[in-house]
């Protein structure tokens, strides 16, 4: 992002829950570099499909805010007139989450997702029908069904591309057809219909796809493993929403036979909780959970939380 000449002023707000120093004193005036370093933003050009690429501009004047807590650090940055001009999550590992970019109205336009792996969450002890924790955007989509590709092209050597394709639909159906482990009924409205296979990968397009490849070309995190990046048109409605699988990952579409490697329904049934518009939570009986495990089935289907939610959104 080509940031502006002028100085920037950082507010630093520093949430009395952490009683770690926050990383730049309240009051210092930093330049534009700076102050958007702050926020931890990710690598963003013409290539990207980031939001800098559309003419949302960040004026002289504008302010970064930090907030601390002991889950992590929230950064918003505001034009000058008080409208978000972008925002980021992080969590307690330091982690950048969530990347939100807003018009010049400060409405929602685009949102990044990253998902990493999470090696320190027991799995023995879920319940998944003892928690109905959930959480979504209050945003809706222009249209329905929402309708997806997968670009078969990228699937990566070693994986099986018929069966592969399959899991990802597994995923959506998951979804559509509220399965849960609770019994819960079906009284979802989501929809979506399976296109075929295209060779378009990430970008602003109008047009919503899977694929695997480099997370980083995309403006998502080098650390991640996945990640969802999700745009709105001028109403507020969710009218594109890309998968990106990491193509350094290691997968599988049998994990009773290939160990230490992410099965891709598993992951795949998370991501389309997304392009759902449910957010990441931190009770890991859910599907939503913001963290991944190799070798793990359990998201292959729904447990309360995403269930409660699933039919009360939609």
């Amino acid at each position: 992002m080509r940031a502006p000449q002028s100085l920037l002023l950082c507010a630093i707000t520093v949430l009395m829950l952490s009683a770690q120093a926050p990383s730049a004193p309240a009051g210092t005036t930093h330049n534009g570099v700076t102050a958007l370093a702050l926020c931890d933003l990710p690598p963003v050009g013409p290539d990207y499909g980031h939001a800098p690429t559309f003419p949302f501009t960040m004026p002289p004047g504008a302010a970064a805010t930090v907030d601390f807590s002991e889950s992590g650090e929230r950064c918003s940055v505001r034009r000058v007139d008080g409208t978000l001009y972008v925002r980021t999550v992080s969590d307690a590992l330091g982690r950048l989450v969530m990347t939100e970019y807003f018009d010049g109205r400060g409405s929602l336009y685009q949102e990044t997702i990253n998902e990493y792996a999470e090696e320190d969450f027991g799995t023995a002890d879920r319940e998944p029908c003892s928690s109905s924790s959930w959480q979504a955007r209050s945003q809706e989509w222009a249209f329905l069904p929402i309708q997806w590709y997968f670009n078969v092209g990228s699937i990566l050597y070693g994986l099986n591309k018929d069966t592969t394709v399959t899991a990802a639909r597994s995923a959506h159906a998951e979804w559509e057809t509220n399965d849960n482990k609770c019994l819960y009924p079906d009284q979802s409205s989501i929809d979506y219909g399976y296109q075929g296979p295209t060779s378009l990968t990430v970008a602003r397009d109008y047009q919503s796809i899977v694929d695997f490849g480099e997370l980083t070309l995309v403006g998502c995190s080098s650390t991640a493993i996945a990640c969802a990046l999700g745009w709105h048109n001028s109403a507020g409605q969710r009218n594109e929403h890309d998968i990106r699988l990491d193509d350094d990952s290691g997968w599988t579409n049998r994990p009773d036979l290939d160990l230490d490697l992410f099965d891709v329904w598993n992951l795949m049934a998370h991501e389309v909780g997304h392009r759902s518009l449910f957010l990441d939570i931190t009770d890991d009986w859910q599907v939503m959970f913001h963290g991944h495990r190799r070798d793990d089935t359990y998201k292959r289907r729904l447990s309360q939380g995403d269930a409660i939610g699933n039919n009360t959104k939609w």
